[in-house]
């Protein structure tokens, strides 16, 4: 969620500063990073061929647009809400919603939030395959930020392969006729007994 501010800032004072080397600035990132973040370089050693290593790990961990916009949707979507009136209250969704906001318009245009936020919306409405095979998907078409035309192709495509397995499964359940040796037995609605003579039965 606070990528995008770190790699300004370190970008800007650290990375970009010629008056340091790679050791000193392996050393600065290593110190600047915490939890899992520390985690993905932790293993390698202080070395000036060390440190291109280690930030081109930590840009492909966390500098993915995708991602990042999801991260900010989950977060205002997940704003506690109000339960009565009171200044306090609205200033801190008002200040937390002007900071995802402004995160998000530094990742994509106005046109693409607005479709990665239906996106994001409709596709917690899936069921748990469905949704995990479109998040497949999405890993697989790298950092690319989806559009609302790549979503409902998807939506078809599955729905119209769920359709074509439902048909064969349907037609191999169908049952065949079986009829016995010889002539094919037919089937009667109905039955005439041999006629009876009125005068032959007994009164």
């Amino acid at each position: 969620e606070n990528w995008i501010e770190f790699r300004e800032i370190f970008n800007s004072l650290i990375h970009s500063n010629e008056e340091l080397n790679d050791v000193q600035r392996l050393h600065y990132l290593k110190s600047s990073l915490t939890g899992d973040a520390s985690q993905v370089i932790k293993s390698l050693q202080f070395s000036a061929g060390n440190y291109q290593v280690a930030w081109k790990a930590i840009c492909a961990r966390y500098d993915q647009p995708r991602m990042l916009i999801r991260n900010h949707l989950r977060s205002i979507l997940d704003l506690e809400s109000c339960v009565k009136e009171a200044s306090p209250a609205l200033r801190k969704i008002s200040d937390a919603l002007f900071k995802h906001v402004t995160a998000l318009r530094s990742l994509a245009s106005d046109a693409q939030l607005f479709e990665t936020t239906i996106i994001y919306i409709m596709s917690h409405k899936l069921d748990s395959t469905t949704l995990r095979q479109w998040e497949r998907n999405q890993n697989d078409a790298g950092t690319a930020i989806p559009n609302f035309d790549e979503f409902k192709t998807f939506l078809t495509n599955t729905a119209n392969l769920l359709d074509s397995l439902q048909s064969k499964s349907d037609s191999k359940s169908t049952p065949t006729p079986v009829y016995a040796k010889g002539k094919p037995q037919m089937s009667k609605s109905f039955v005439m007994n041999s006629p009876i003579c009125i005068l032959c039965k007994d009164s």
